[in-house]
């Protein structure tokens, strides 16, 4: 709908958040765009109705439309340029908006055909790797044989491998133990 004035706009809220670039001389509780998208869904989900006021490109917010709010949202921006576009602004509080519900997880691996490989599959991958390490006498020496294992270890224990993944390695060794048999001997 479209209001004659800002009084006529808000006066069926219960709550009013209002954009504010730049430091006014008003008392007001300020809130992030994440802040104030929490507590809109908040507000939604106790039935009270609310509203977001953006400003003009030009001049953001008078003090007299920003008195109607009962907070303020800033977004930590470059303090040399302290200013969105009106599309801009709108689009950082609806991502906002819609992330305070999102349940997607901040993190995963996707392994589309396989998965990530159990401690027993990598387990007889290192056997494996081990053995034909010993037998081109990789781990000739005995004092740091321990350590370069566990080094081996550690760096397939850092990372979710998957079971395709070791499957390549266990293809890698073998075909790389085999054309070691097959060359001559220097």
């Amino acid at each position: 709908t479209v209001h004659a004035t800002v009084d006529d706009a808000v006066a069926d809220l219960h709550h009013v958040f209002a954009t504010c670039p730049r430091p006014r001389h008003i008392v007001k509780t300020v809130l992030t765009a994440r802040g104030a998208a929490i507590e809109l869904r908040a507000i939604g989900d106790r039935g009270l109705r609310s509203g977001l006021m953006f400003g003009p490109e030009r001049a953001g917010l008078d003090n007299e439309d920003m008195a109607r709010a009962d907070a303020l949202i800033r977004y930590p921006l470059n303090p040399a340029f302290m200013s969105l576009n009106l599309a801009q602004a709108v689009m950082v509080m609806a991502y906002e908006w819609w992330m305070a519900t999102d349940d997607t997880p901040p993190r995963a691996l996707m392994t589309n055909e396989t998965h990530v490989a159990t401690k027993g599959e990598l387990n007889n991958f290192l056997r494996h790797l081990t053995a034909d390490l010993d037998e081109c006498g990789f781990l000739r020496n005995e004092q740091k044989r321990p350590g370069m294992i566990r080094n081996l270890r550690h760096f397939f224990e850092r990372g979710e491998v998957t079971e395709q993944e070791l499957r390549t390695l266990h293809g890698v060794v073998t075909e790389l133990s085999r054309g070691r048999k097959g060359r001559p001997k220097d």
